[in-house]
This record gives C-alpha cells, sequence and structure tokens, in this order.
C-alpha cells in the first residue's frame, strides 16, 4: 500500500507504522536488547563506510569541506525555525530541534531515543517532511518537463 502511493523509504515506514500500532495498542512494549541495537548500529556504521571505498585523501577532504557546510547552514536554519516553533507550540526546544534537523529517518530517530528526546514526534515531524518533499519534487519535475516539451521542437 505504501509502495503503491509512491512514498519514499516505504519499507522503512511500513516497520514504523507497525511498530507504533503496536506499541500505541498496548500489544507489545518494550525496545531492542542493547546488544541488538549496538549490532545494528555497528551494521549501519560499517555499510555507511563502504561508500568511502576508493576515494583519495583530496576527495575526502573536499566532500567533508562540502558536507560540513551544508550541515551548518542546514542546522542553522532548522534552529532559527525550531526557536519559535518551540515557543509557539509548547513543545521541549529538542524535540523541535531534532524534528526539524537535517538528517536520515531512522538516524533521527535514534539520535532522539539518545538524547532523551521524543522519537515518536521526531519521527513524525521527518515523515511529513519527506512527504511534503515527495510531492513538492513531484510538482517540480513534472513542470520541468512540461516546459521542456512545449520549448522542444521534436527533434533530437
Amino acid at each position: 500500500m505504501l509502495k503503491a502511493a509512491r512514498l519514499p523509504a516505504h519499507v522503512l515506514i511500513a516497520g514504523i507504522l507497525v511498530a507504533a500500532t503496536t506499541h500505541l495498542a498496548g500489544w507489545t512494549a518494550g525496545g531492542l536488547p542493547g546488544w541488538a541495537a549496538q549490532a545494528a548500529l555497528v551494521l549501519m556504521g560499517t555499510l555507511i563506510g563502504t561508500r568511502f571505498g576508493g576515494m583519495g585523501w583530496r576527495d575526502l577532504r573536499q566532500s567533508l569541506t562540502a558536507g560540513l557546510a551544508i550541515v551548518t547552514v542546514t542546522t542553522g536554519l532548522a534552529a532559527l525555525v525550531a526557536l519559535p516553533a518551540s515557543y509557539l507550540s509548547g513543545l521541549p526546544l529538542l524535540d523541535v530541534l531534532l524534528g526539524f534537523s537535517p538528517g536520515g529517518l531512522e538516524t533521527m530517530i535514534i539520535l532522539s531515543a539518545a538524547l532523551g528526546a521524543d522519537p515518536s514526534f521526531v519521527a513524525a515531524a521527518h515523515l511529513f517532511r519527506l512527504s511534503v518533499l515527495a510531492v513538492v519534487l513531484t510538482l517540480y519535475a513534472t513542470n520541468v518537463a512540461r516546459r521542456a516539451a512545449g520549448k522542444s521542437d521534436g527533434q533530437c
């Protein structure tokens, strides 16, 4: 159903929905044992590390510089928006900041749990962000394709 709706990360979202439903309904309680959570984090770190295979120091430095610049700008923007949003909503600043911060869904959920924030709120905020992003990108790509088709004279 989520795949048919073309949601991003549909497999991950399905797992989150099942876990949230069973926890909220009181059918299950608790979480992963510590050893399993640590094993999952080591596995994720290893998989992320493999993406850097074959990179030289120069490439790594350039990527690190660009990555730090992007993280600084987007985190600054998230903080600028999170401060008034937290004040106006009455929600804890940490929850709102993590909900607005850039990052992958699963990473932000783990980070929120580790920092004592509400993982459910952070997950909901990021799912909303991903859904809006999917809609906006689809509309933008459709608009670009229509403009390109209108400007084309039919020749290659």
